[in-house]
């Protein structure tokens, strides 16, 4: 178990529900898994922590993919045991059209795609322009991916044009917090570099404060003479798997929608201010210019 984490009420609901989908009581749960009733039972209630190597003999007891194996490892504080497997051509191929198709028809709201780590590896022209003002930074940069992260929460990133920019900043610290179970060295690493940026609250990124996470997320814009209101669900729909195996666990989809009919206008003529102009350079390889179809 990571230091400090534990398995937490969210880990025995899953595994109790996956033991009653299955249709298996806990005494003879407990027996595949080579442990006791009562231990199973705390385990479920809370109450205690099972190690790494009984989580997997768990999930290996109720037949659980990959994915939902991952799903139950962090819940239970500890690392993913299965990497995202290489895709096949022809999925791979059928993922980048649906991105495309799904990217250029968010139009005008600003979309992107996040990989694990919140670096953007797909977004229309929308999102380049709301993030172009962070693009030449270079300590936003991941690997030759932009962070959307590092870039929404530096100071001569996003916030520089947000107003009000604390409640977003909050909340994105707090989901950097929930990312943590899943990948502990990577979002340590992130919050750890978060944490030197001026304004930034030591309290945002306590455990405790998740309970208050809003499920939208506002951001207030000025962009030029715009001043655009913005929406973003933290309900976001993930690509989780093909019907066999994990196949895109990792990456997600970000949209975030305007609040009212001003922004969407707003949103509107940036778009066709950005039209037939080219994206930052740094962005061109990133940027859907329209469907794949």
């Amino acid at each position: 178990m990571s230091k400090g984490m534990t398995s937490g009420p969210g880990f025995g609901t899953l595994l109790r529900q996956w033991r009653t989908r299955e249709r298996v009581s806990q005494r003879a749960l407990a027996s595949r898994v080579e442990c006791s009733t009562r231990h199973l039972n705390f385990i479920e209630n809370g109450r205690a922590n099972p190690g790494r190597e009984l989580v997997l003999r768990l999930a290996g007891a109720l037949g659980m993919k990959p994915l939902d194996t991952n799903r139950l490892l962090a819940l239970a504080g500890y690392a993913e045991a299965y990497p995202n497997p290489e895709p096949t051509h022809d999925a791979s191929e059928l993922f980048i059209r649906w991105a495309n198709q799904v990217l250029a028809g968010s139009m005008p709201a600003p979309a992107a795609i996040l990989d694990t780590r919140s670096r953007v590896v797909r977004m229309n022209r929308s999102a380049a322009e709301i993030f172009a003002v962070a693009a030449d930074l270079d300590e936003v940069w991941d690997d030759g991916l932009f962070s959307f992260i590092l870039a929404s929460l530096h100071p001569k990133g996003t916030r520089s044009i947000a107003r009000d920019w604390e409640p977003y900043a909050e909340a994105l610290i707090q989901a950097m917090v929930r990312d943590r179970l899943r990948q502990p060295e990577t979002f340590d690493a992130l919050l750890r570099k978060v944490r030197t940026y001026k304004g930034i609250r030591s309290e945002w990124s306590q455990p405790s404060s998740l309970a208050a996470a809003p499920q939208v997320i506002p951001l207030h814009i000025t962009i030029g003479d715009e001043r655009i209101s913005l929406r973003i669900p933290t309900l976001e729909l993930r690509v989780a798997a093909s019907y066999t195996e994990p196949l895109y666990p990792g990456y997600r989809l970000a949209v975030a929608l305007p609040e009212n009919e001003d922004s969407r206008q707003a949103m509107r003529r940036l778009a066709v201010r950005v039209e037939g102009t080219k994206p930052h350079p740094r962005f061109t390889p990133f940027v859907v210019e329209g469907p794949d179809l």
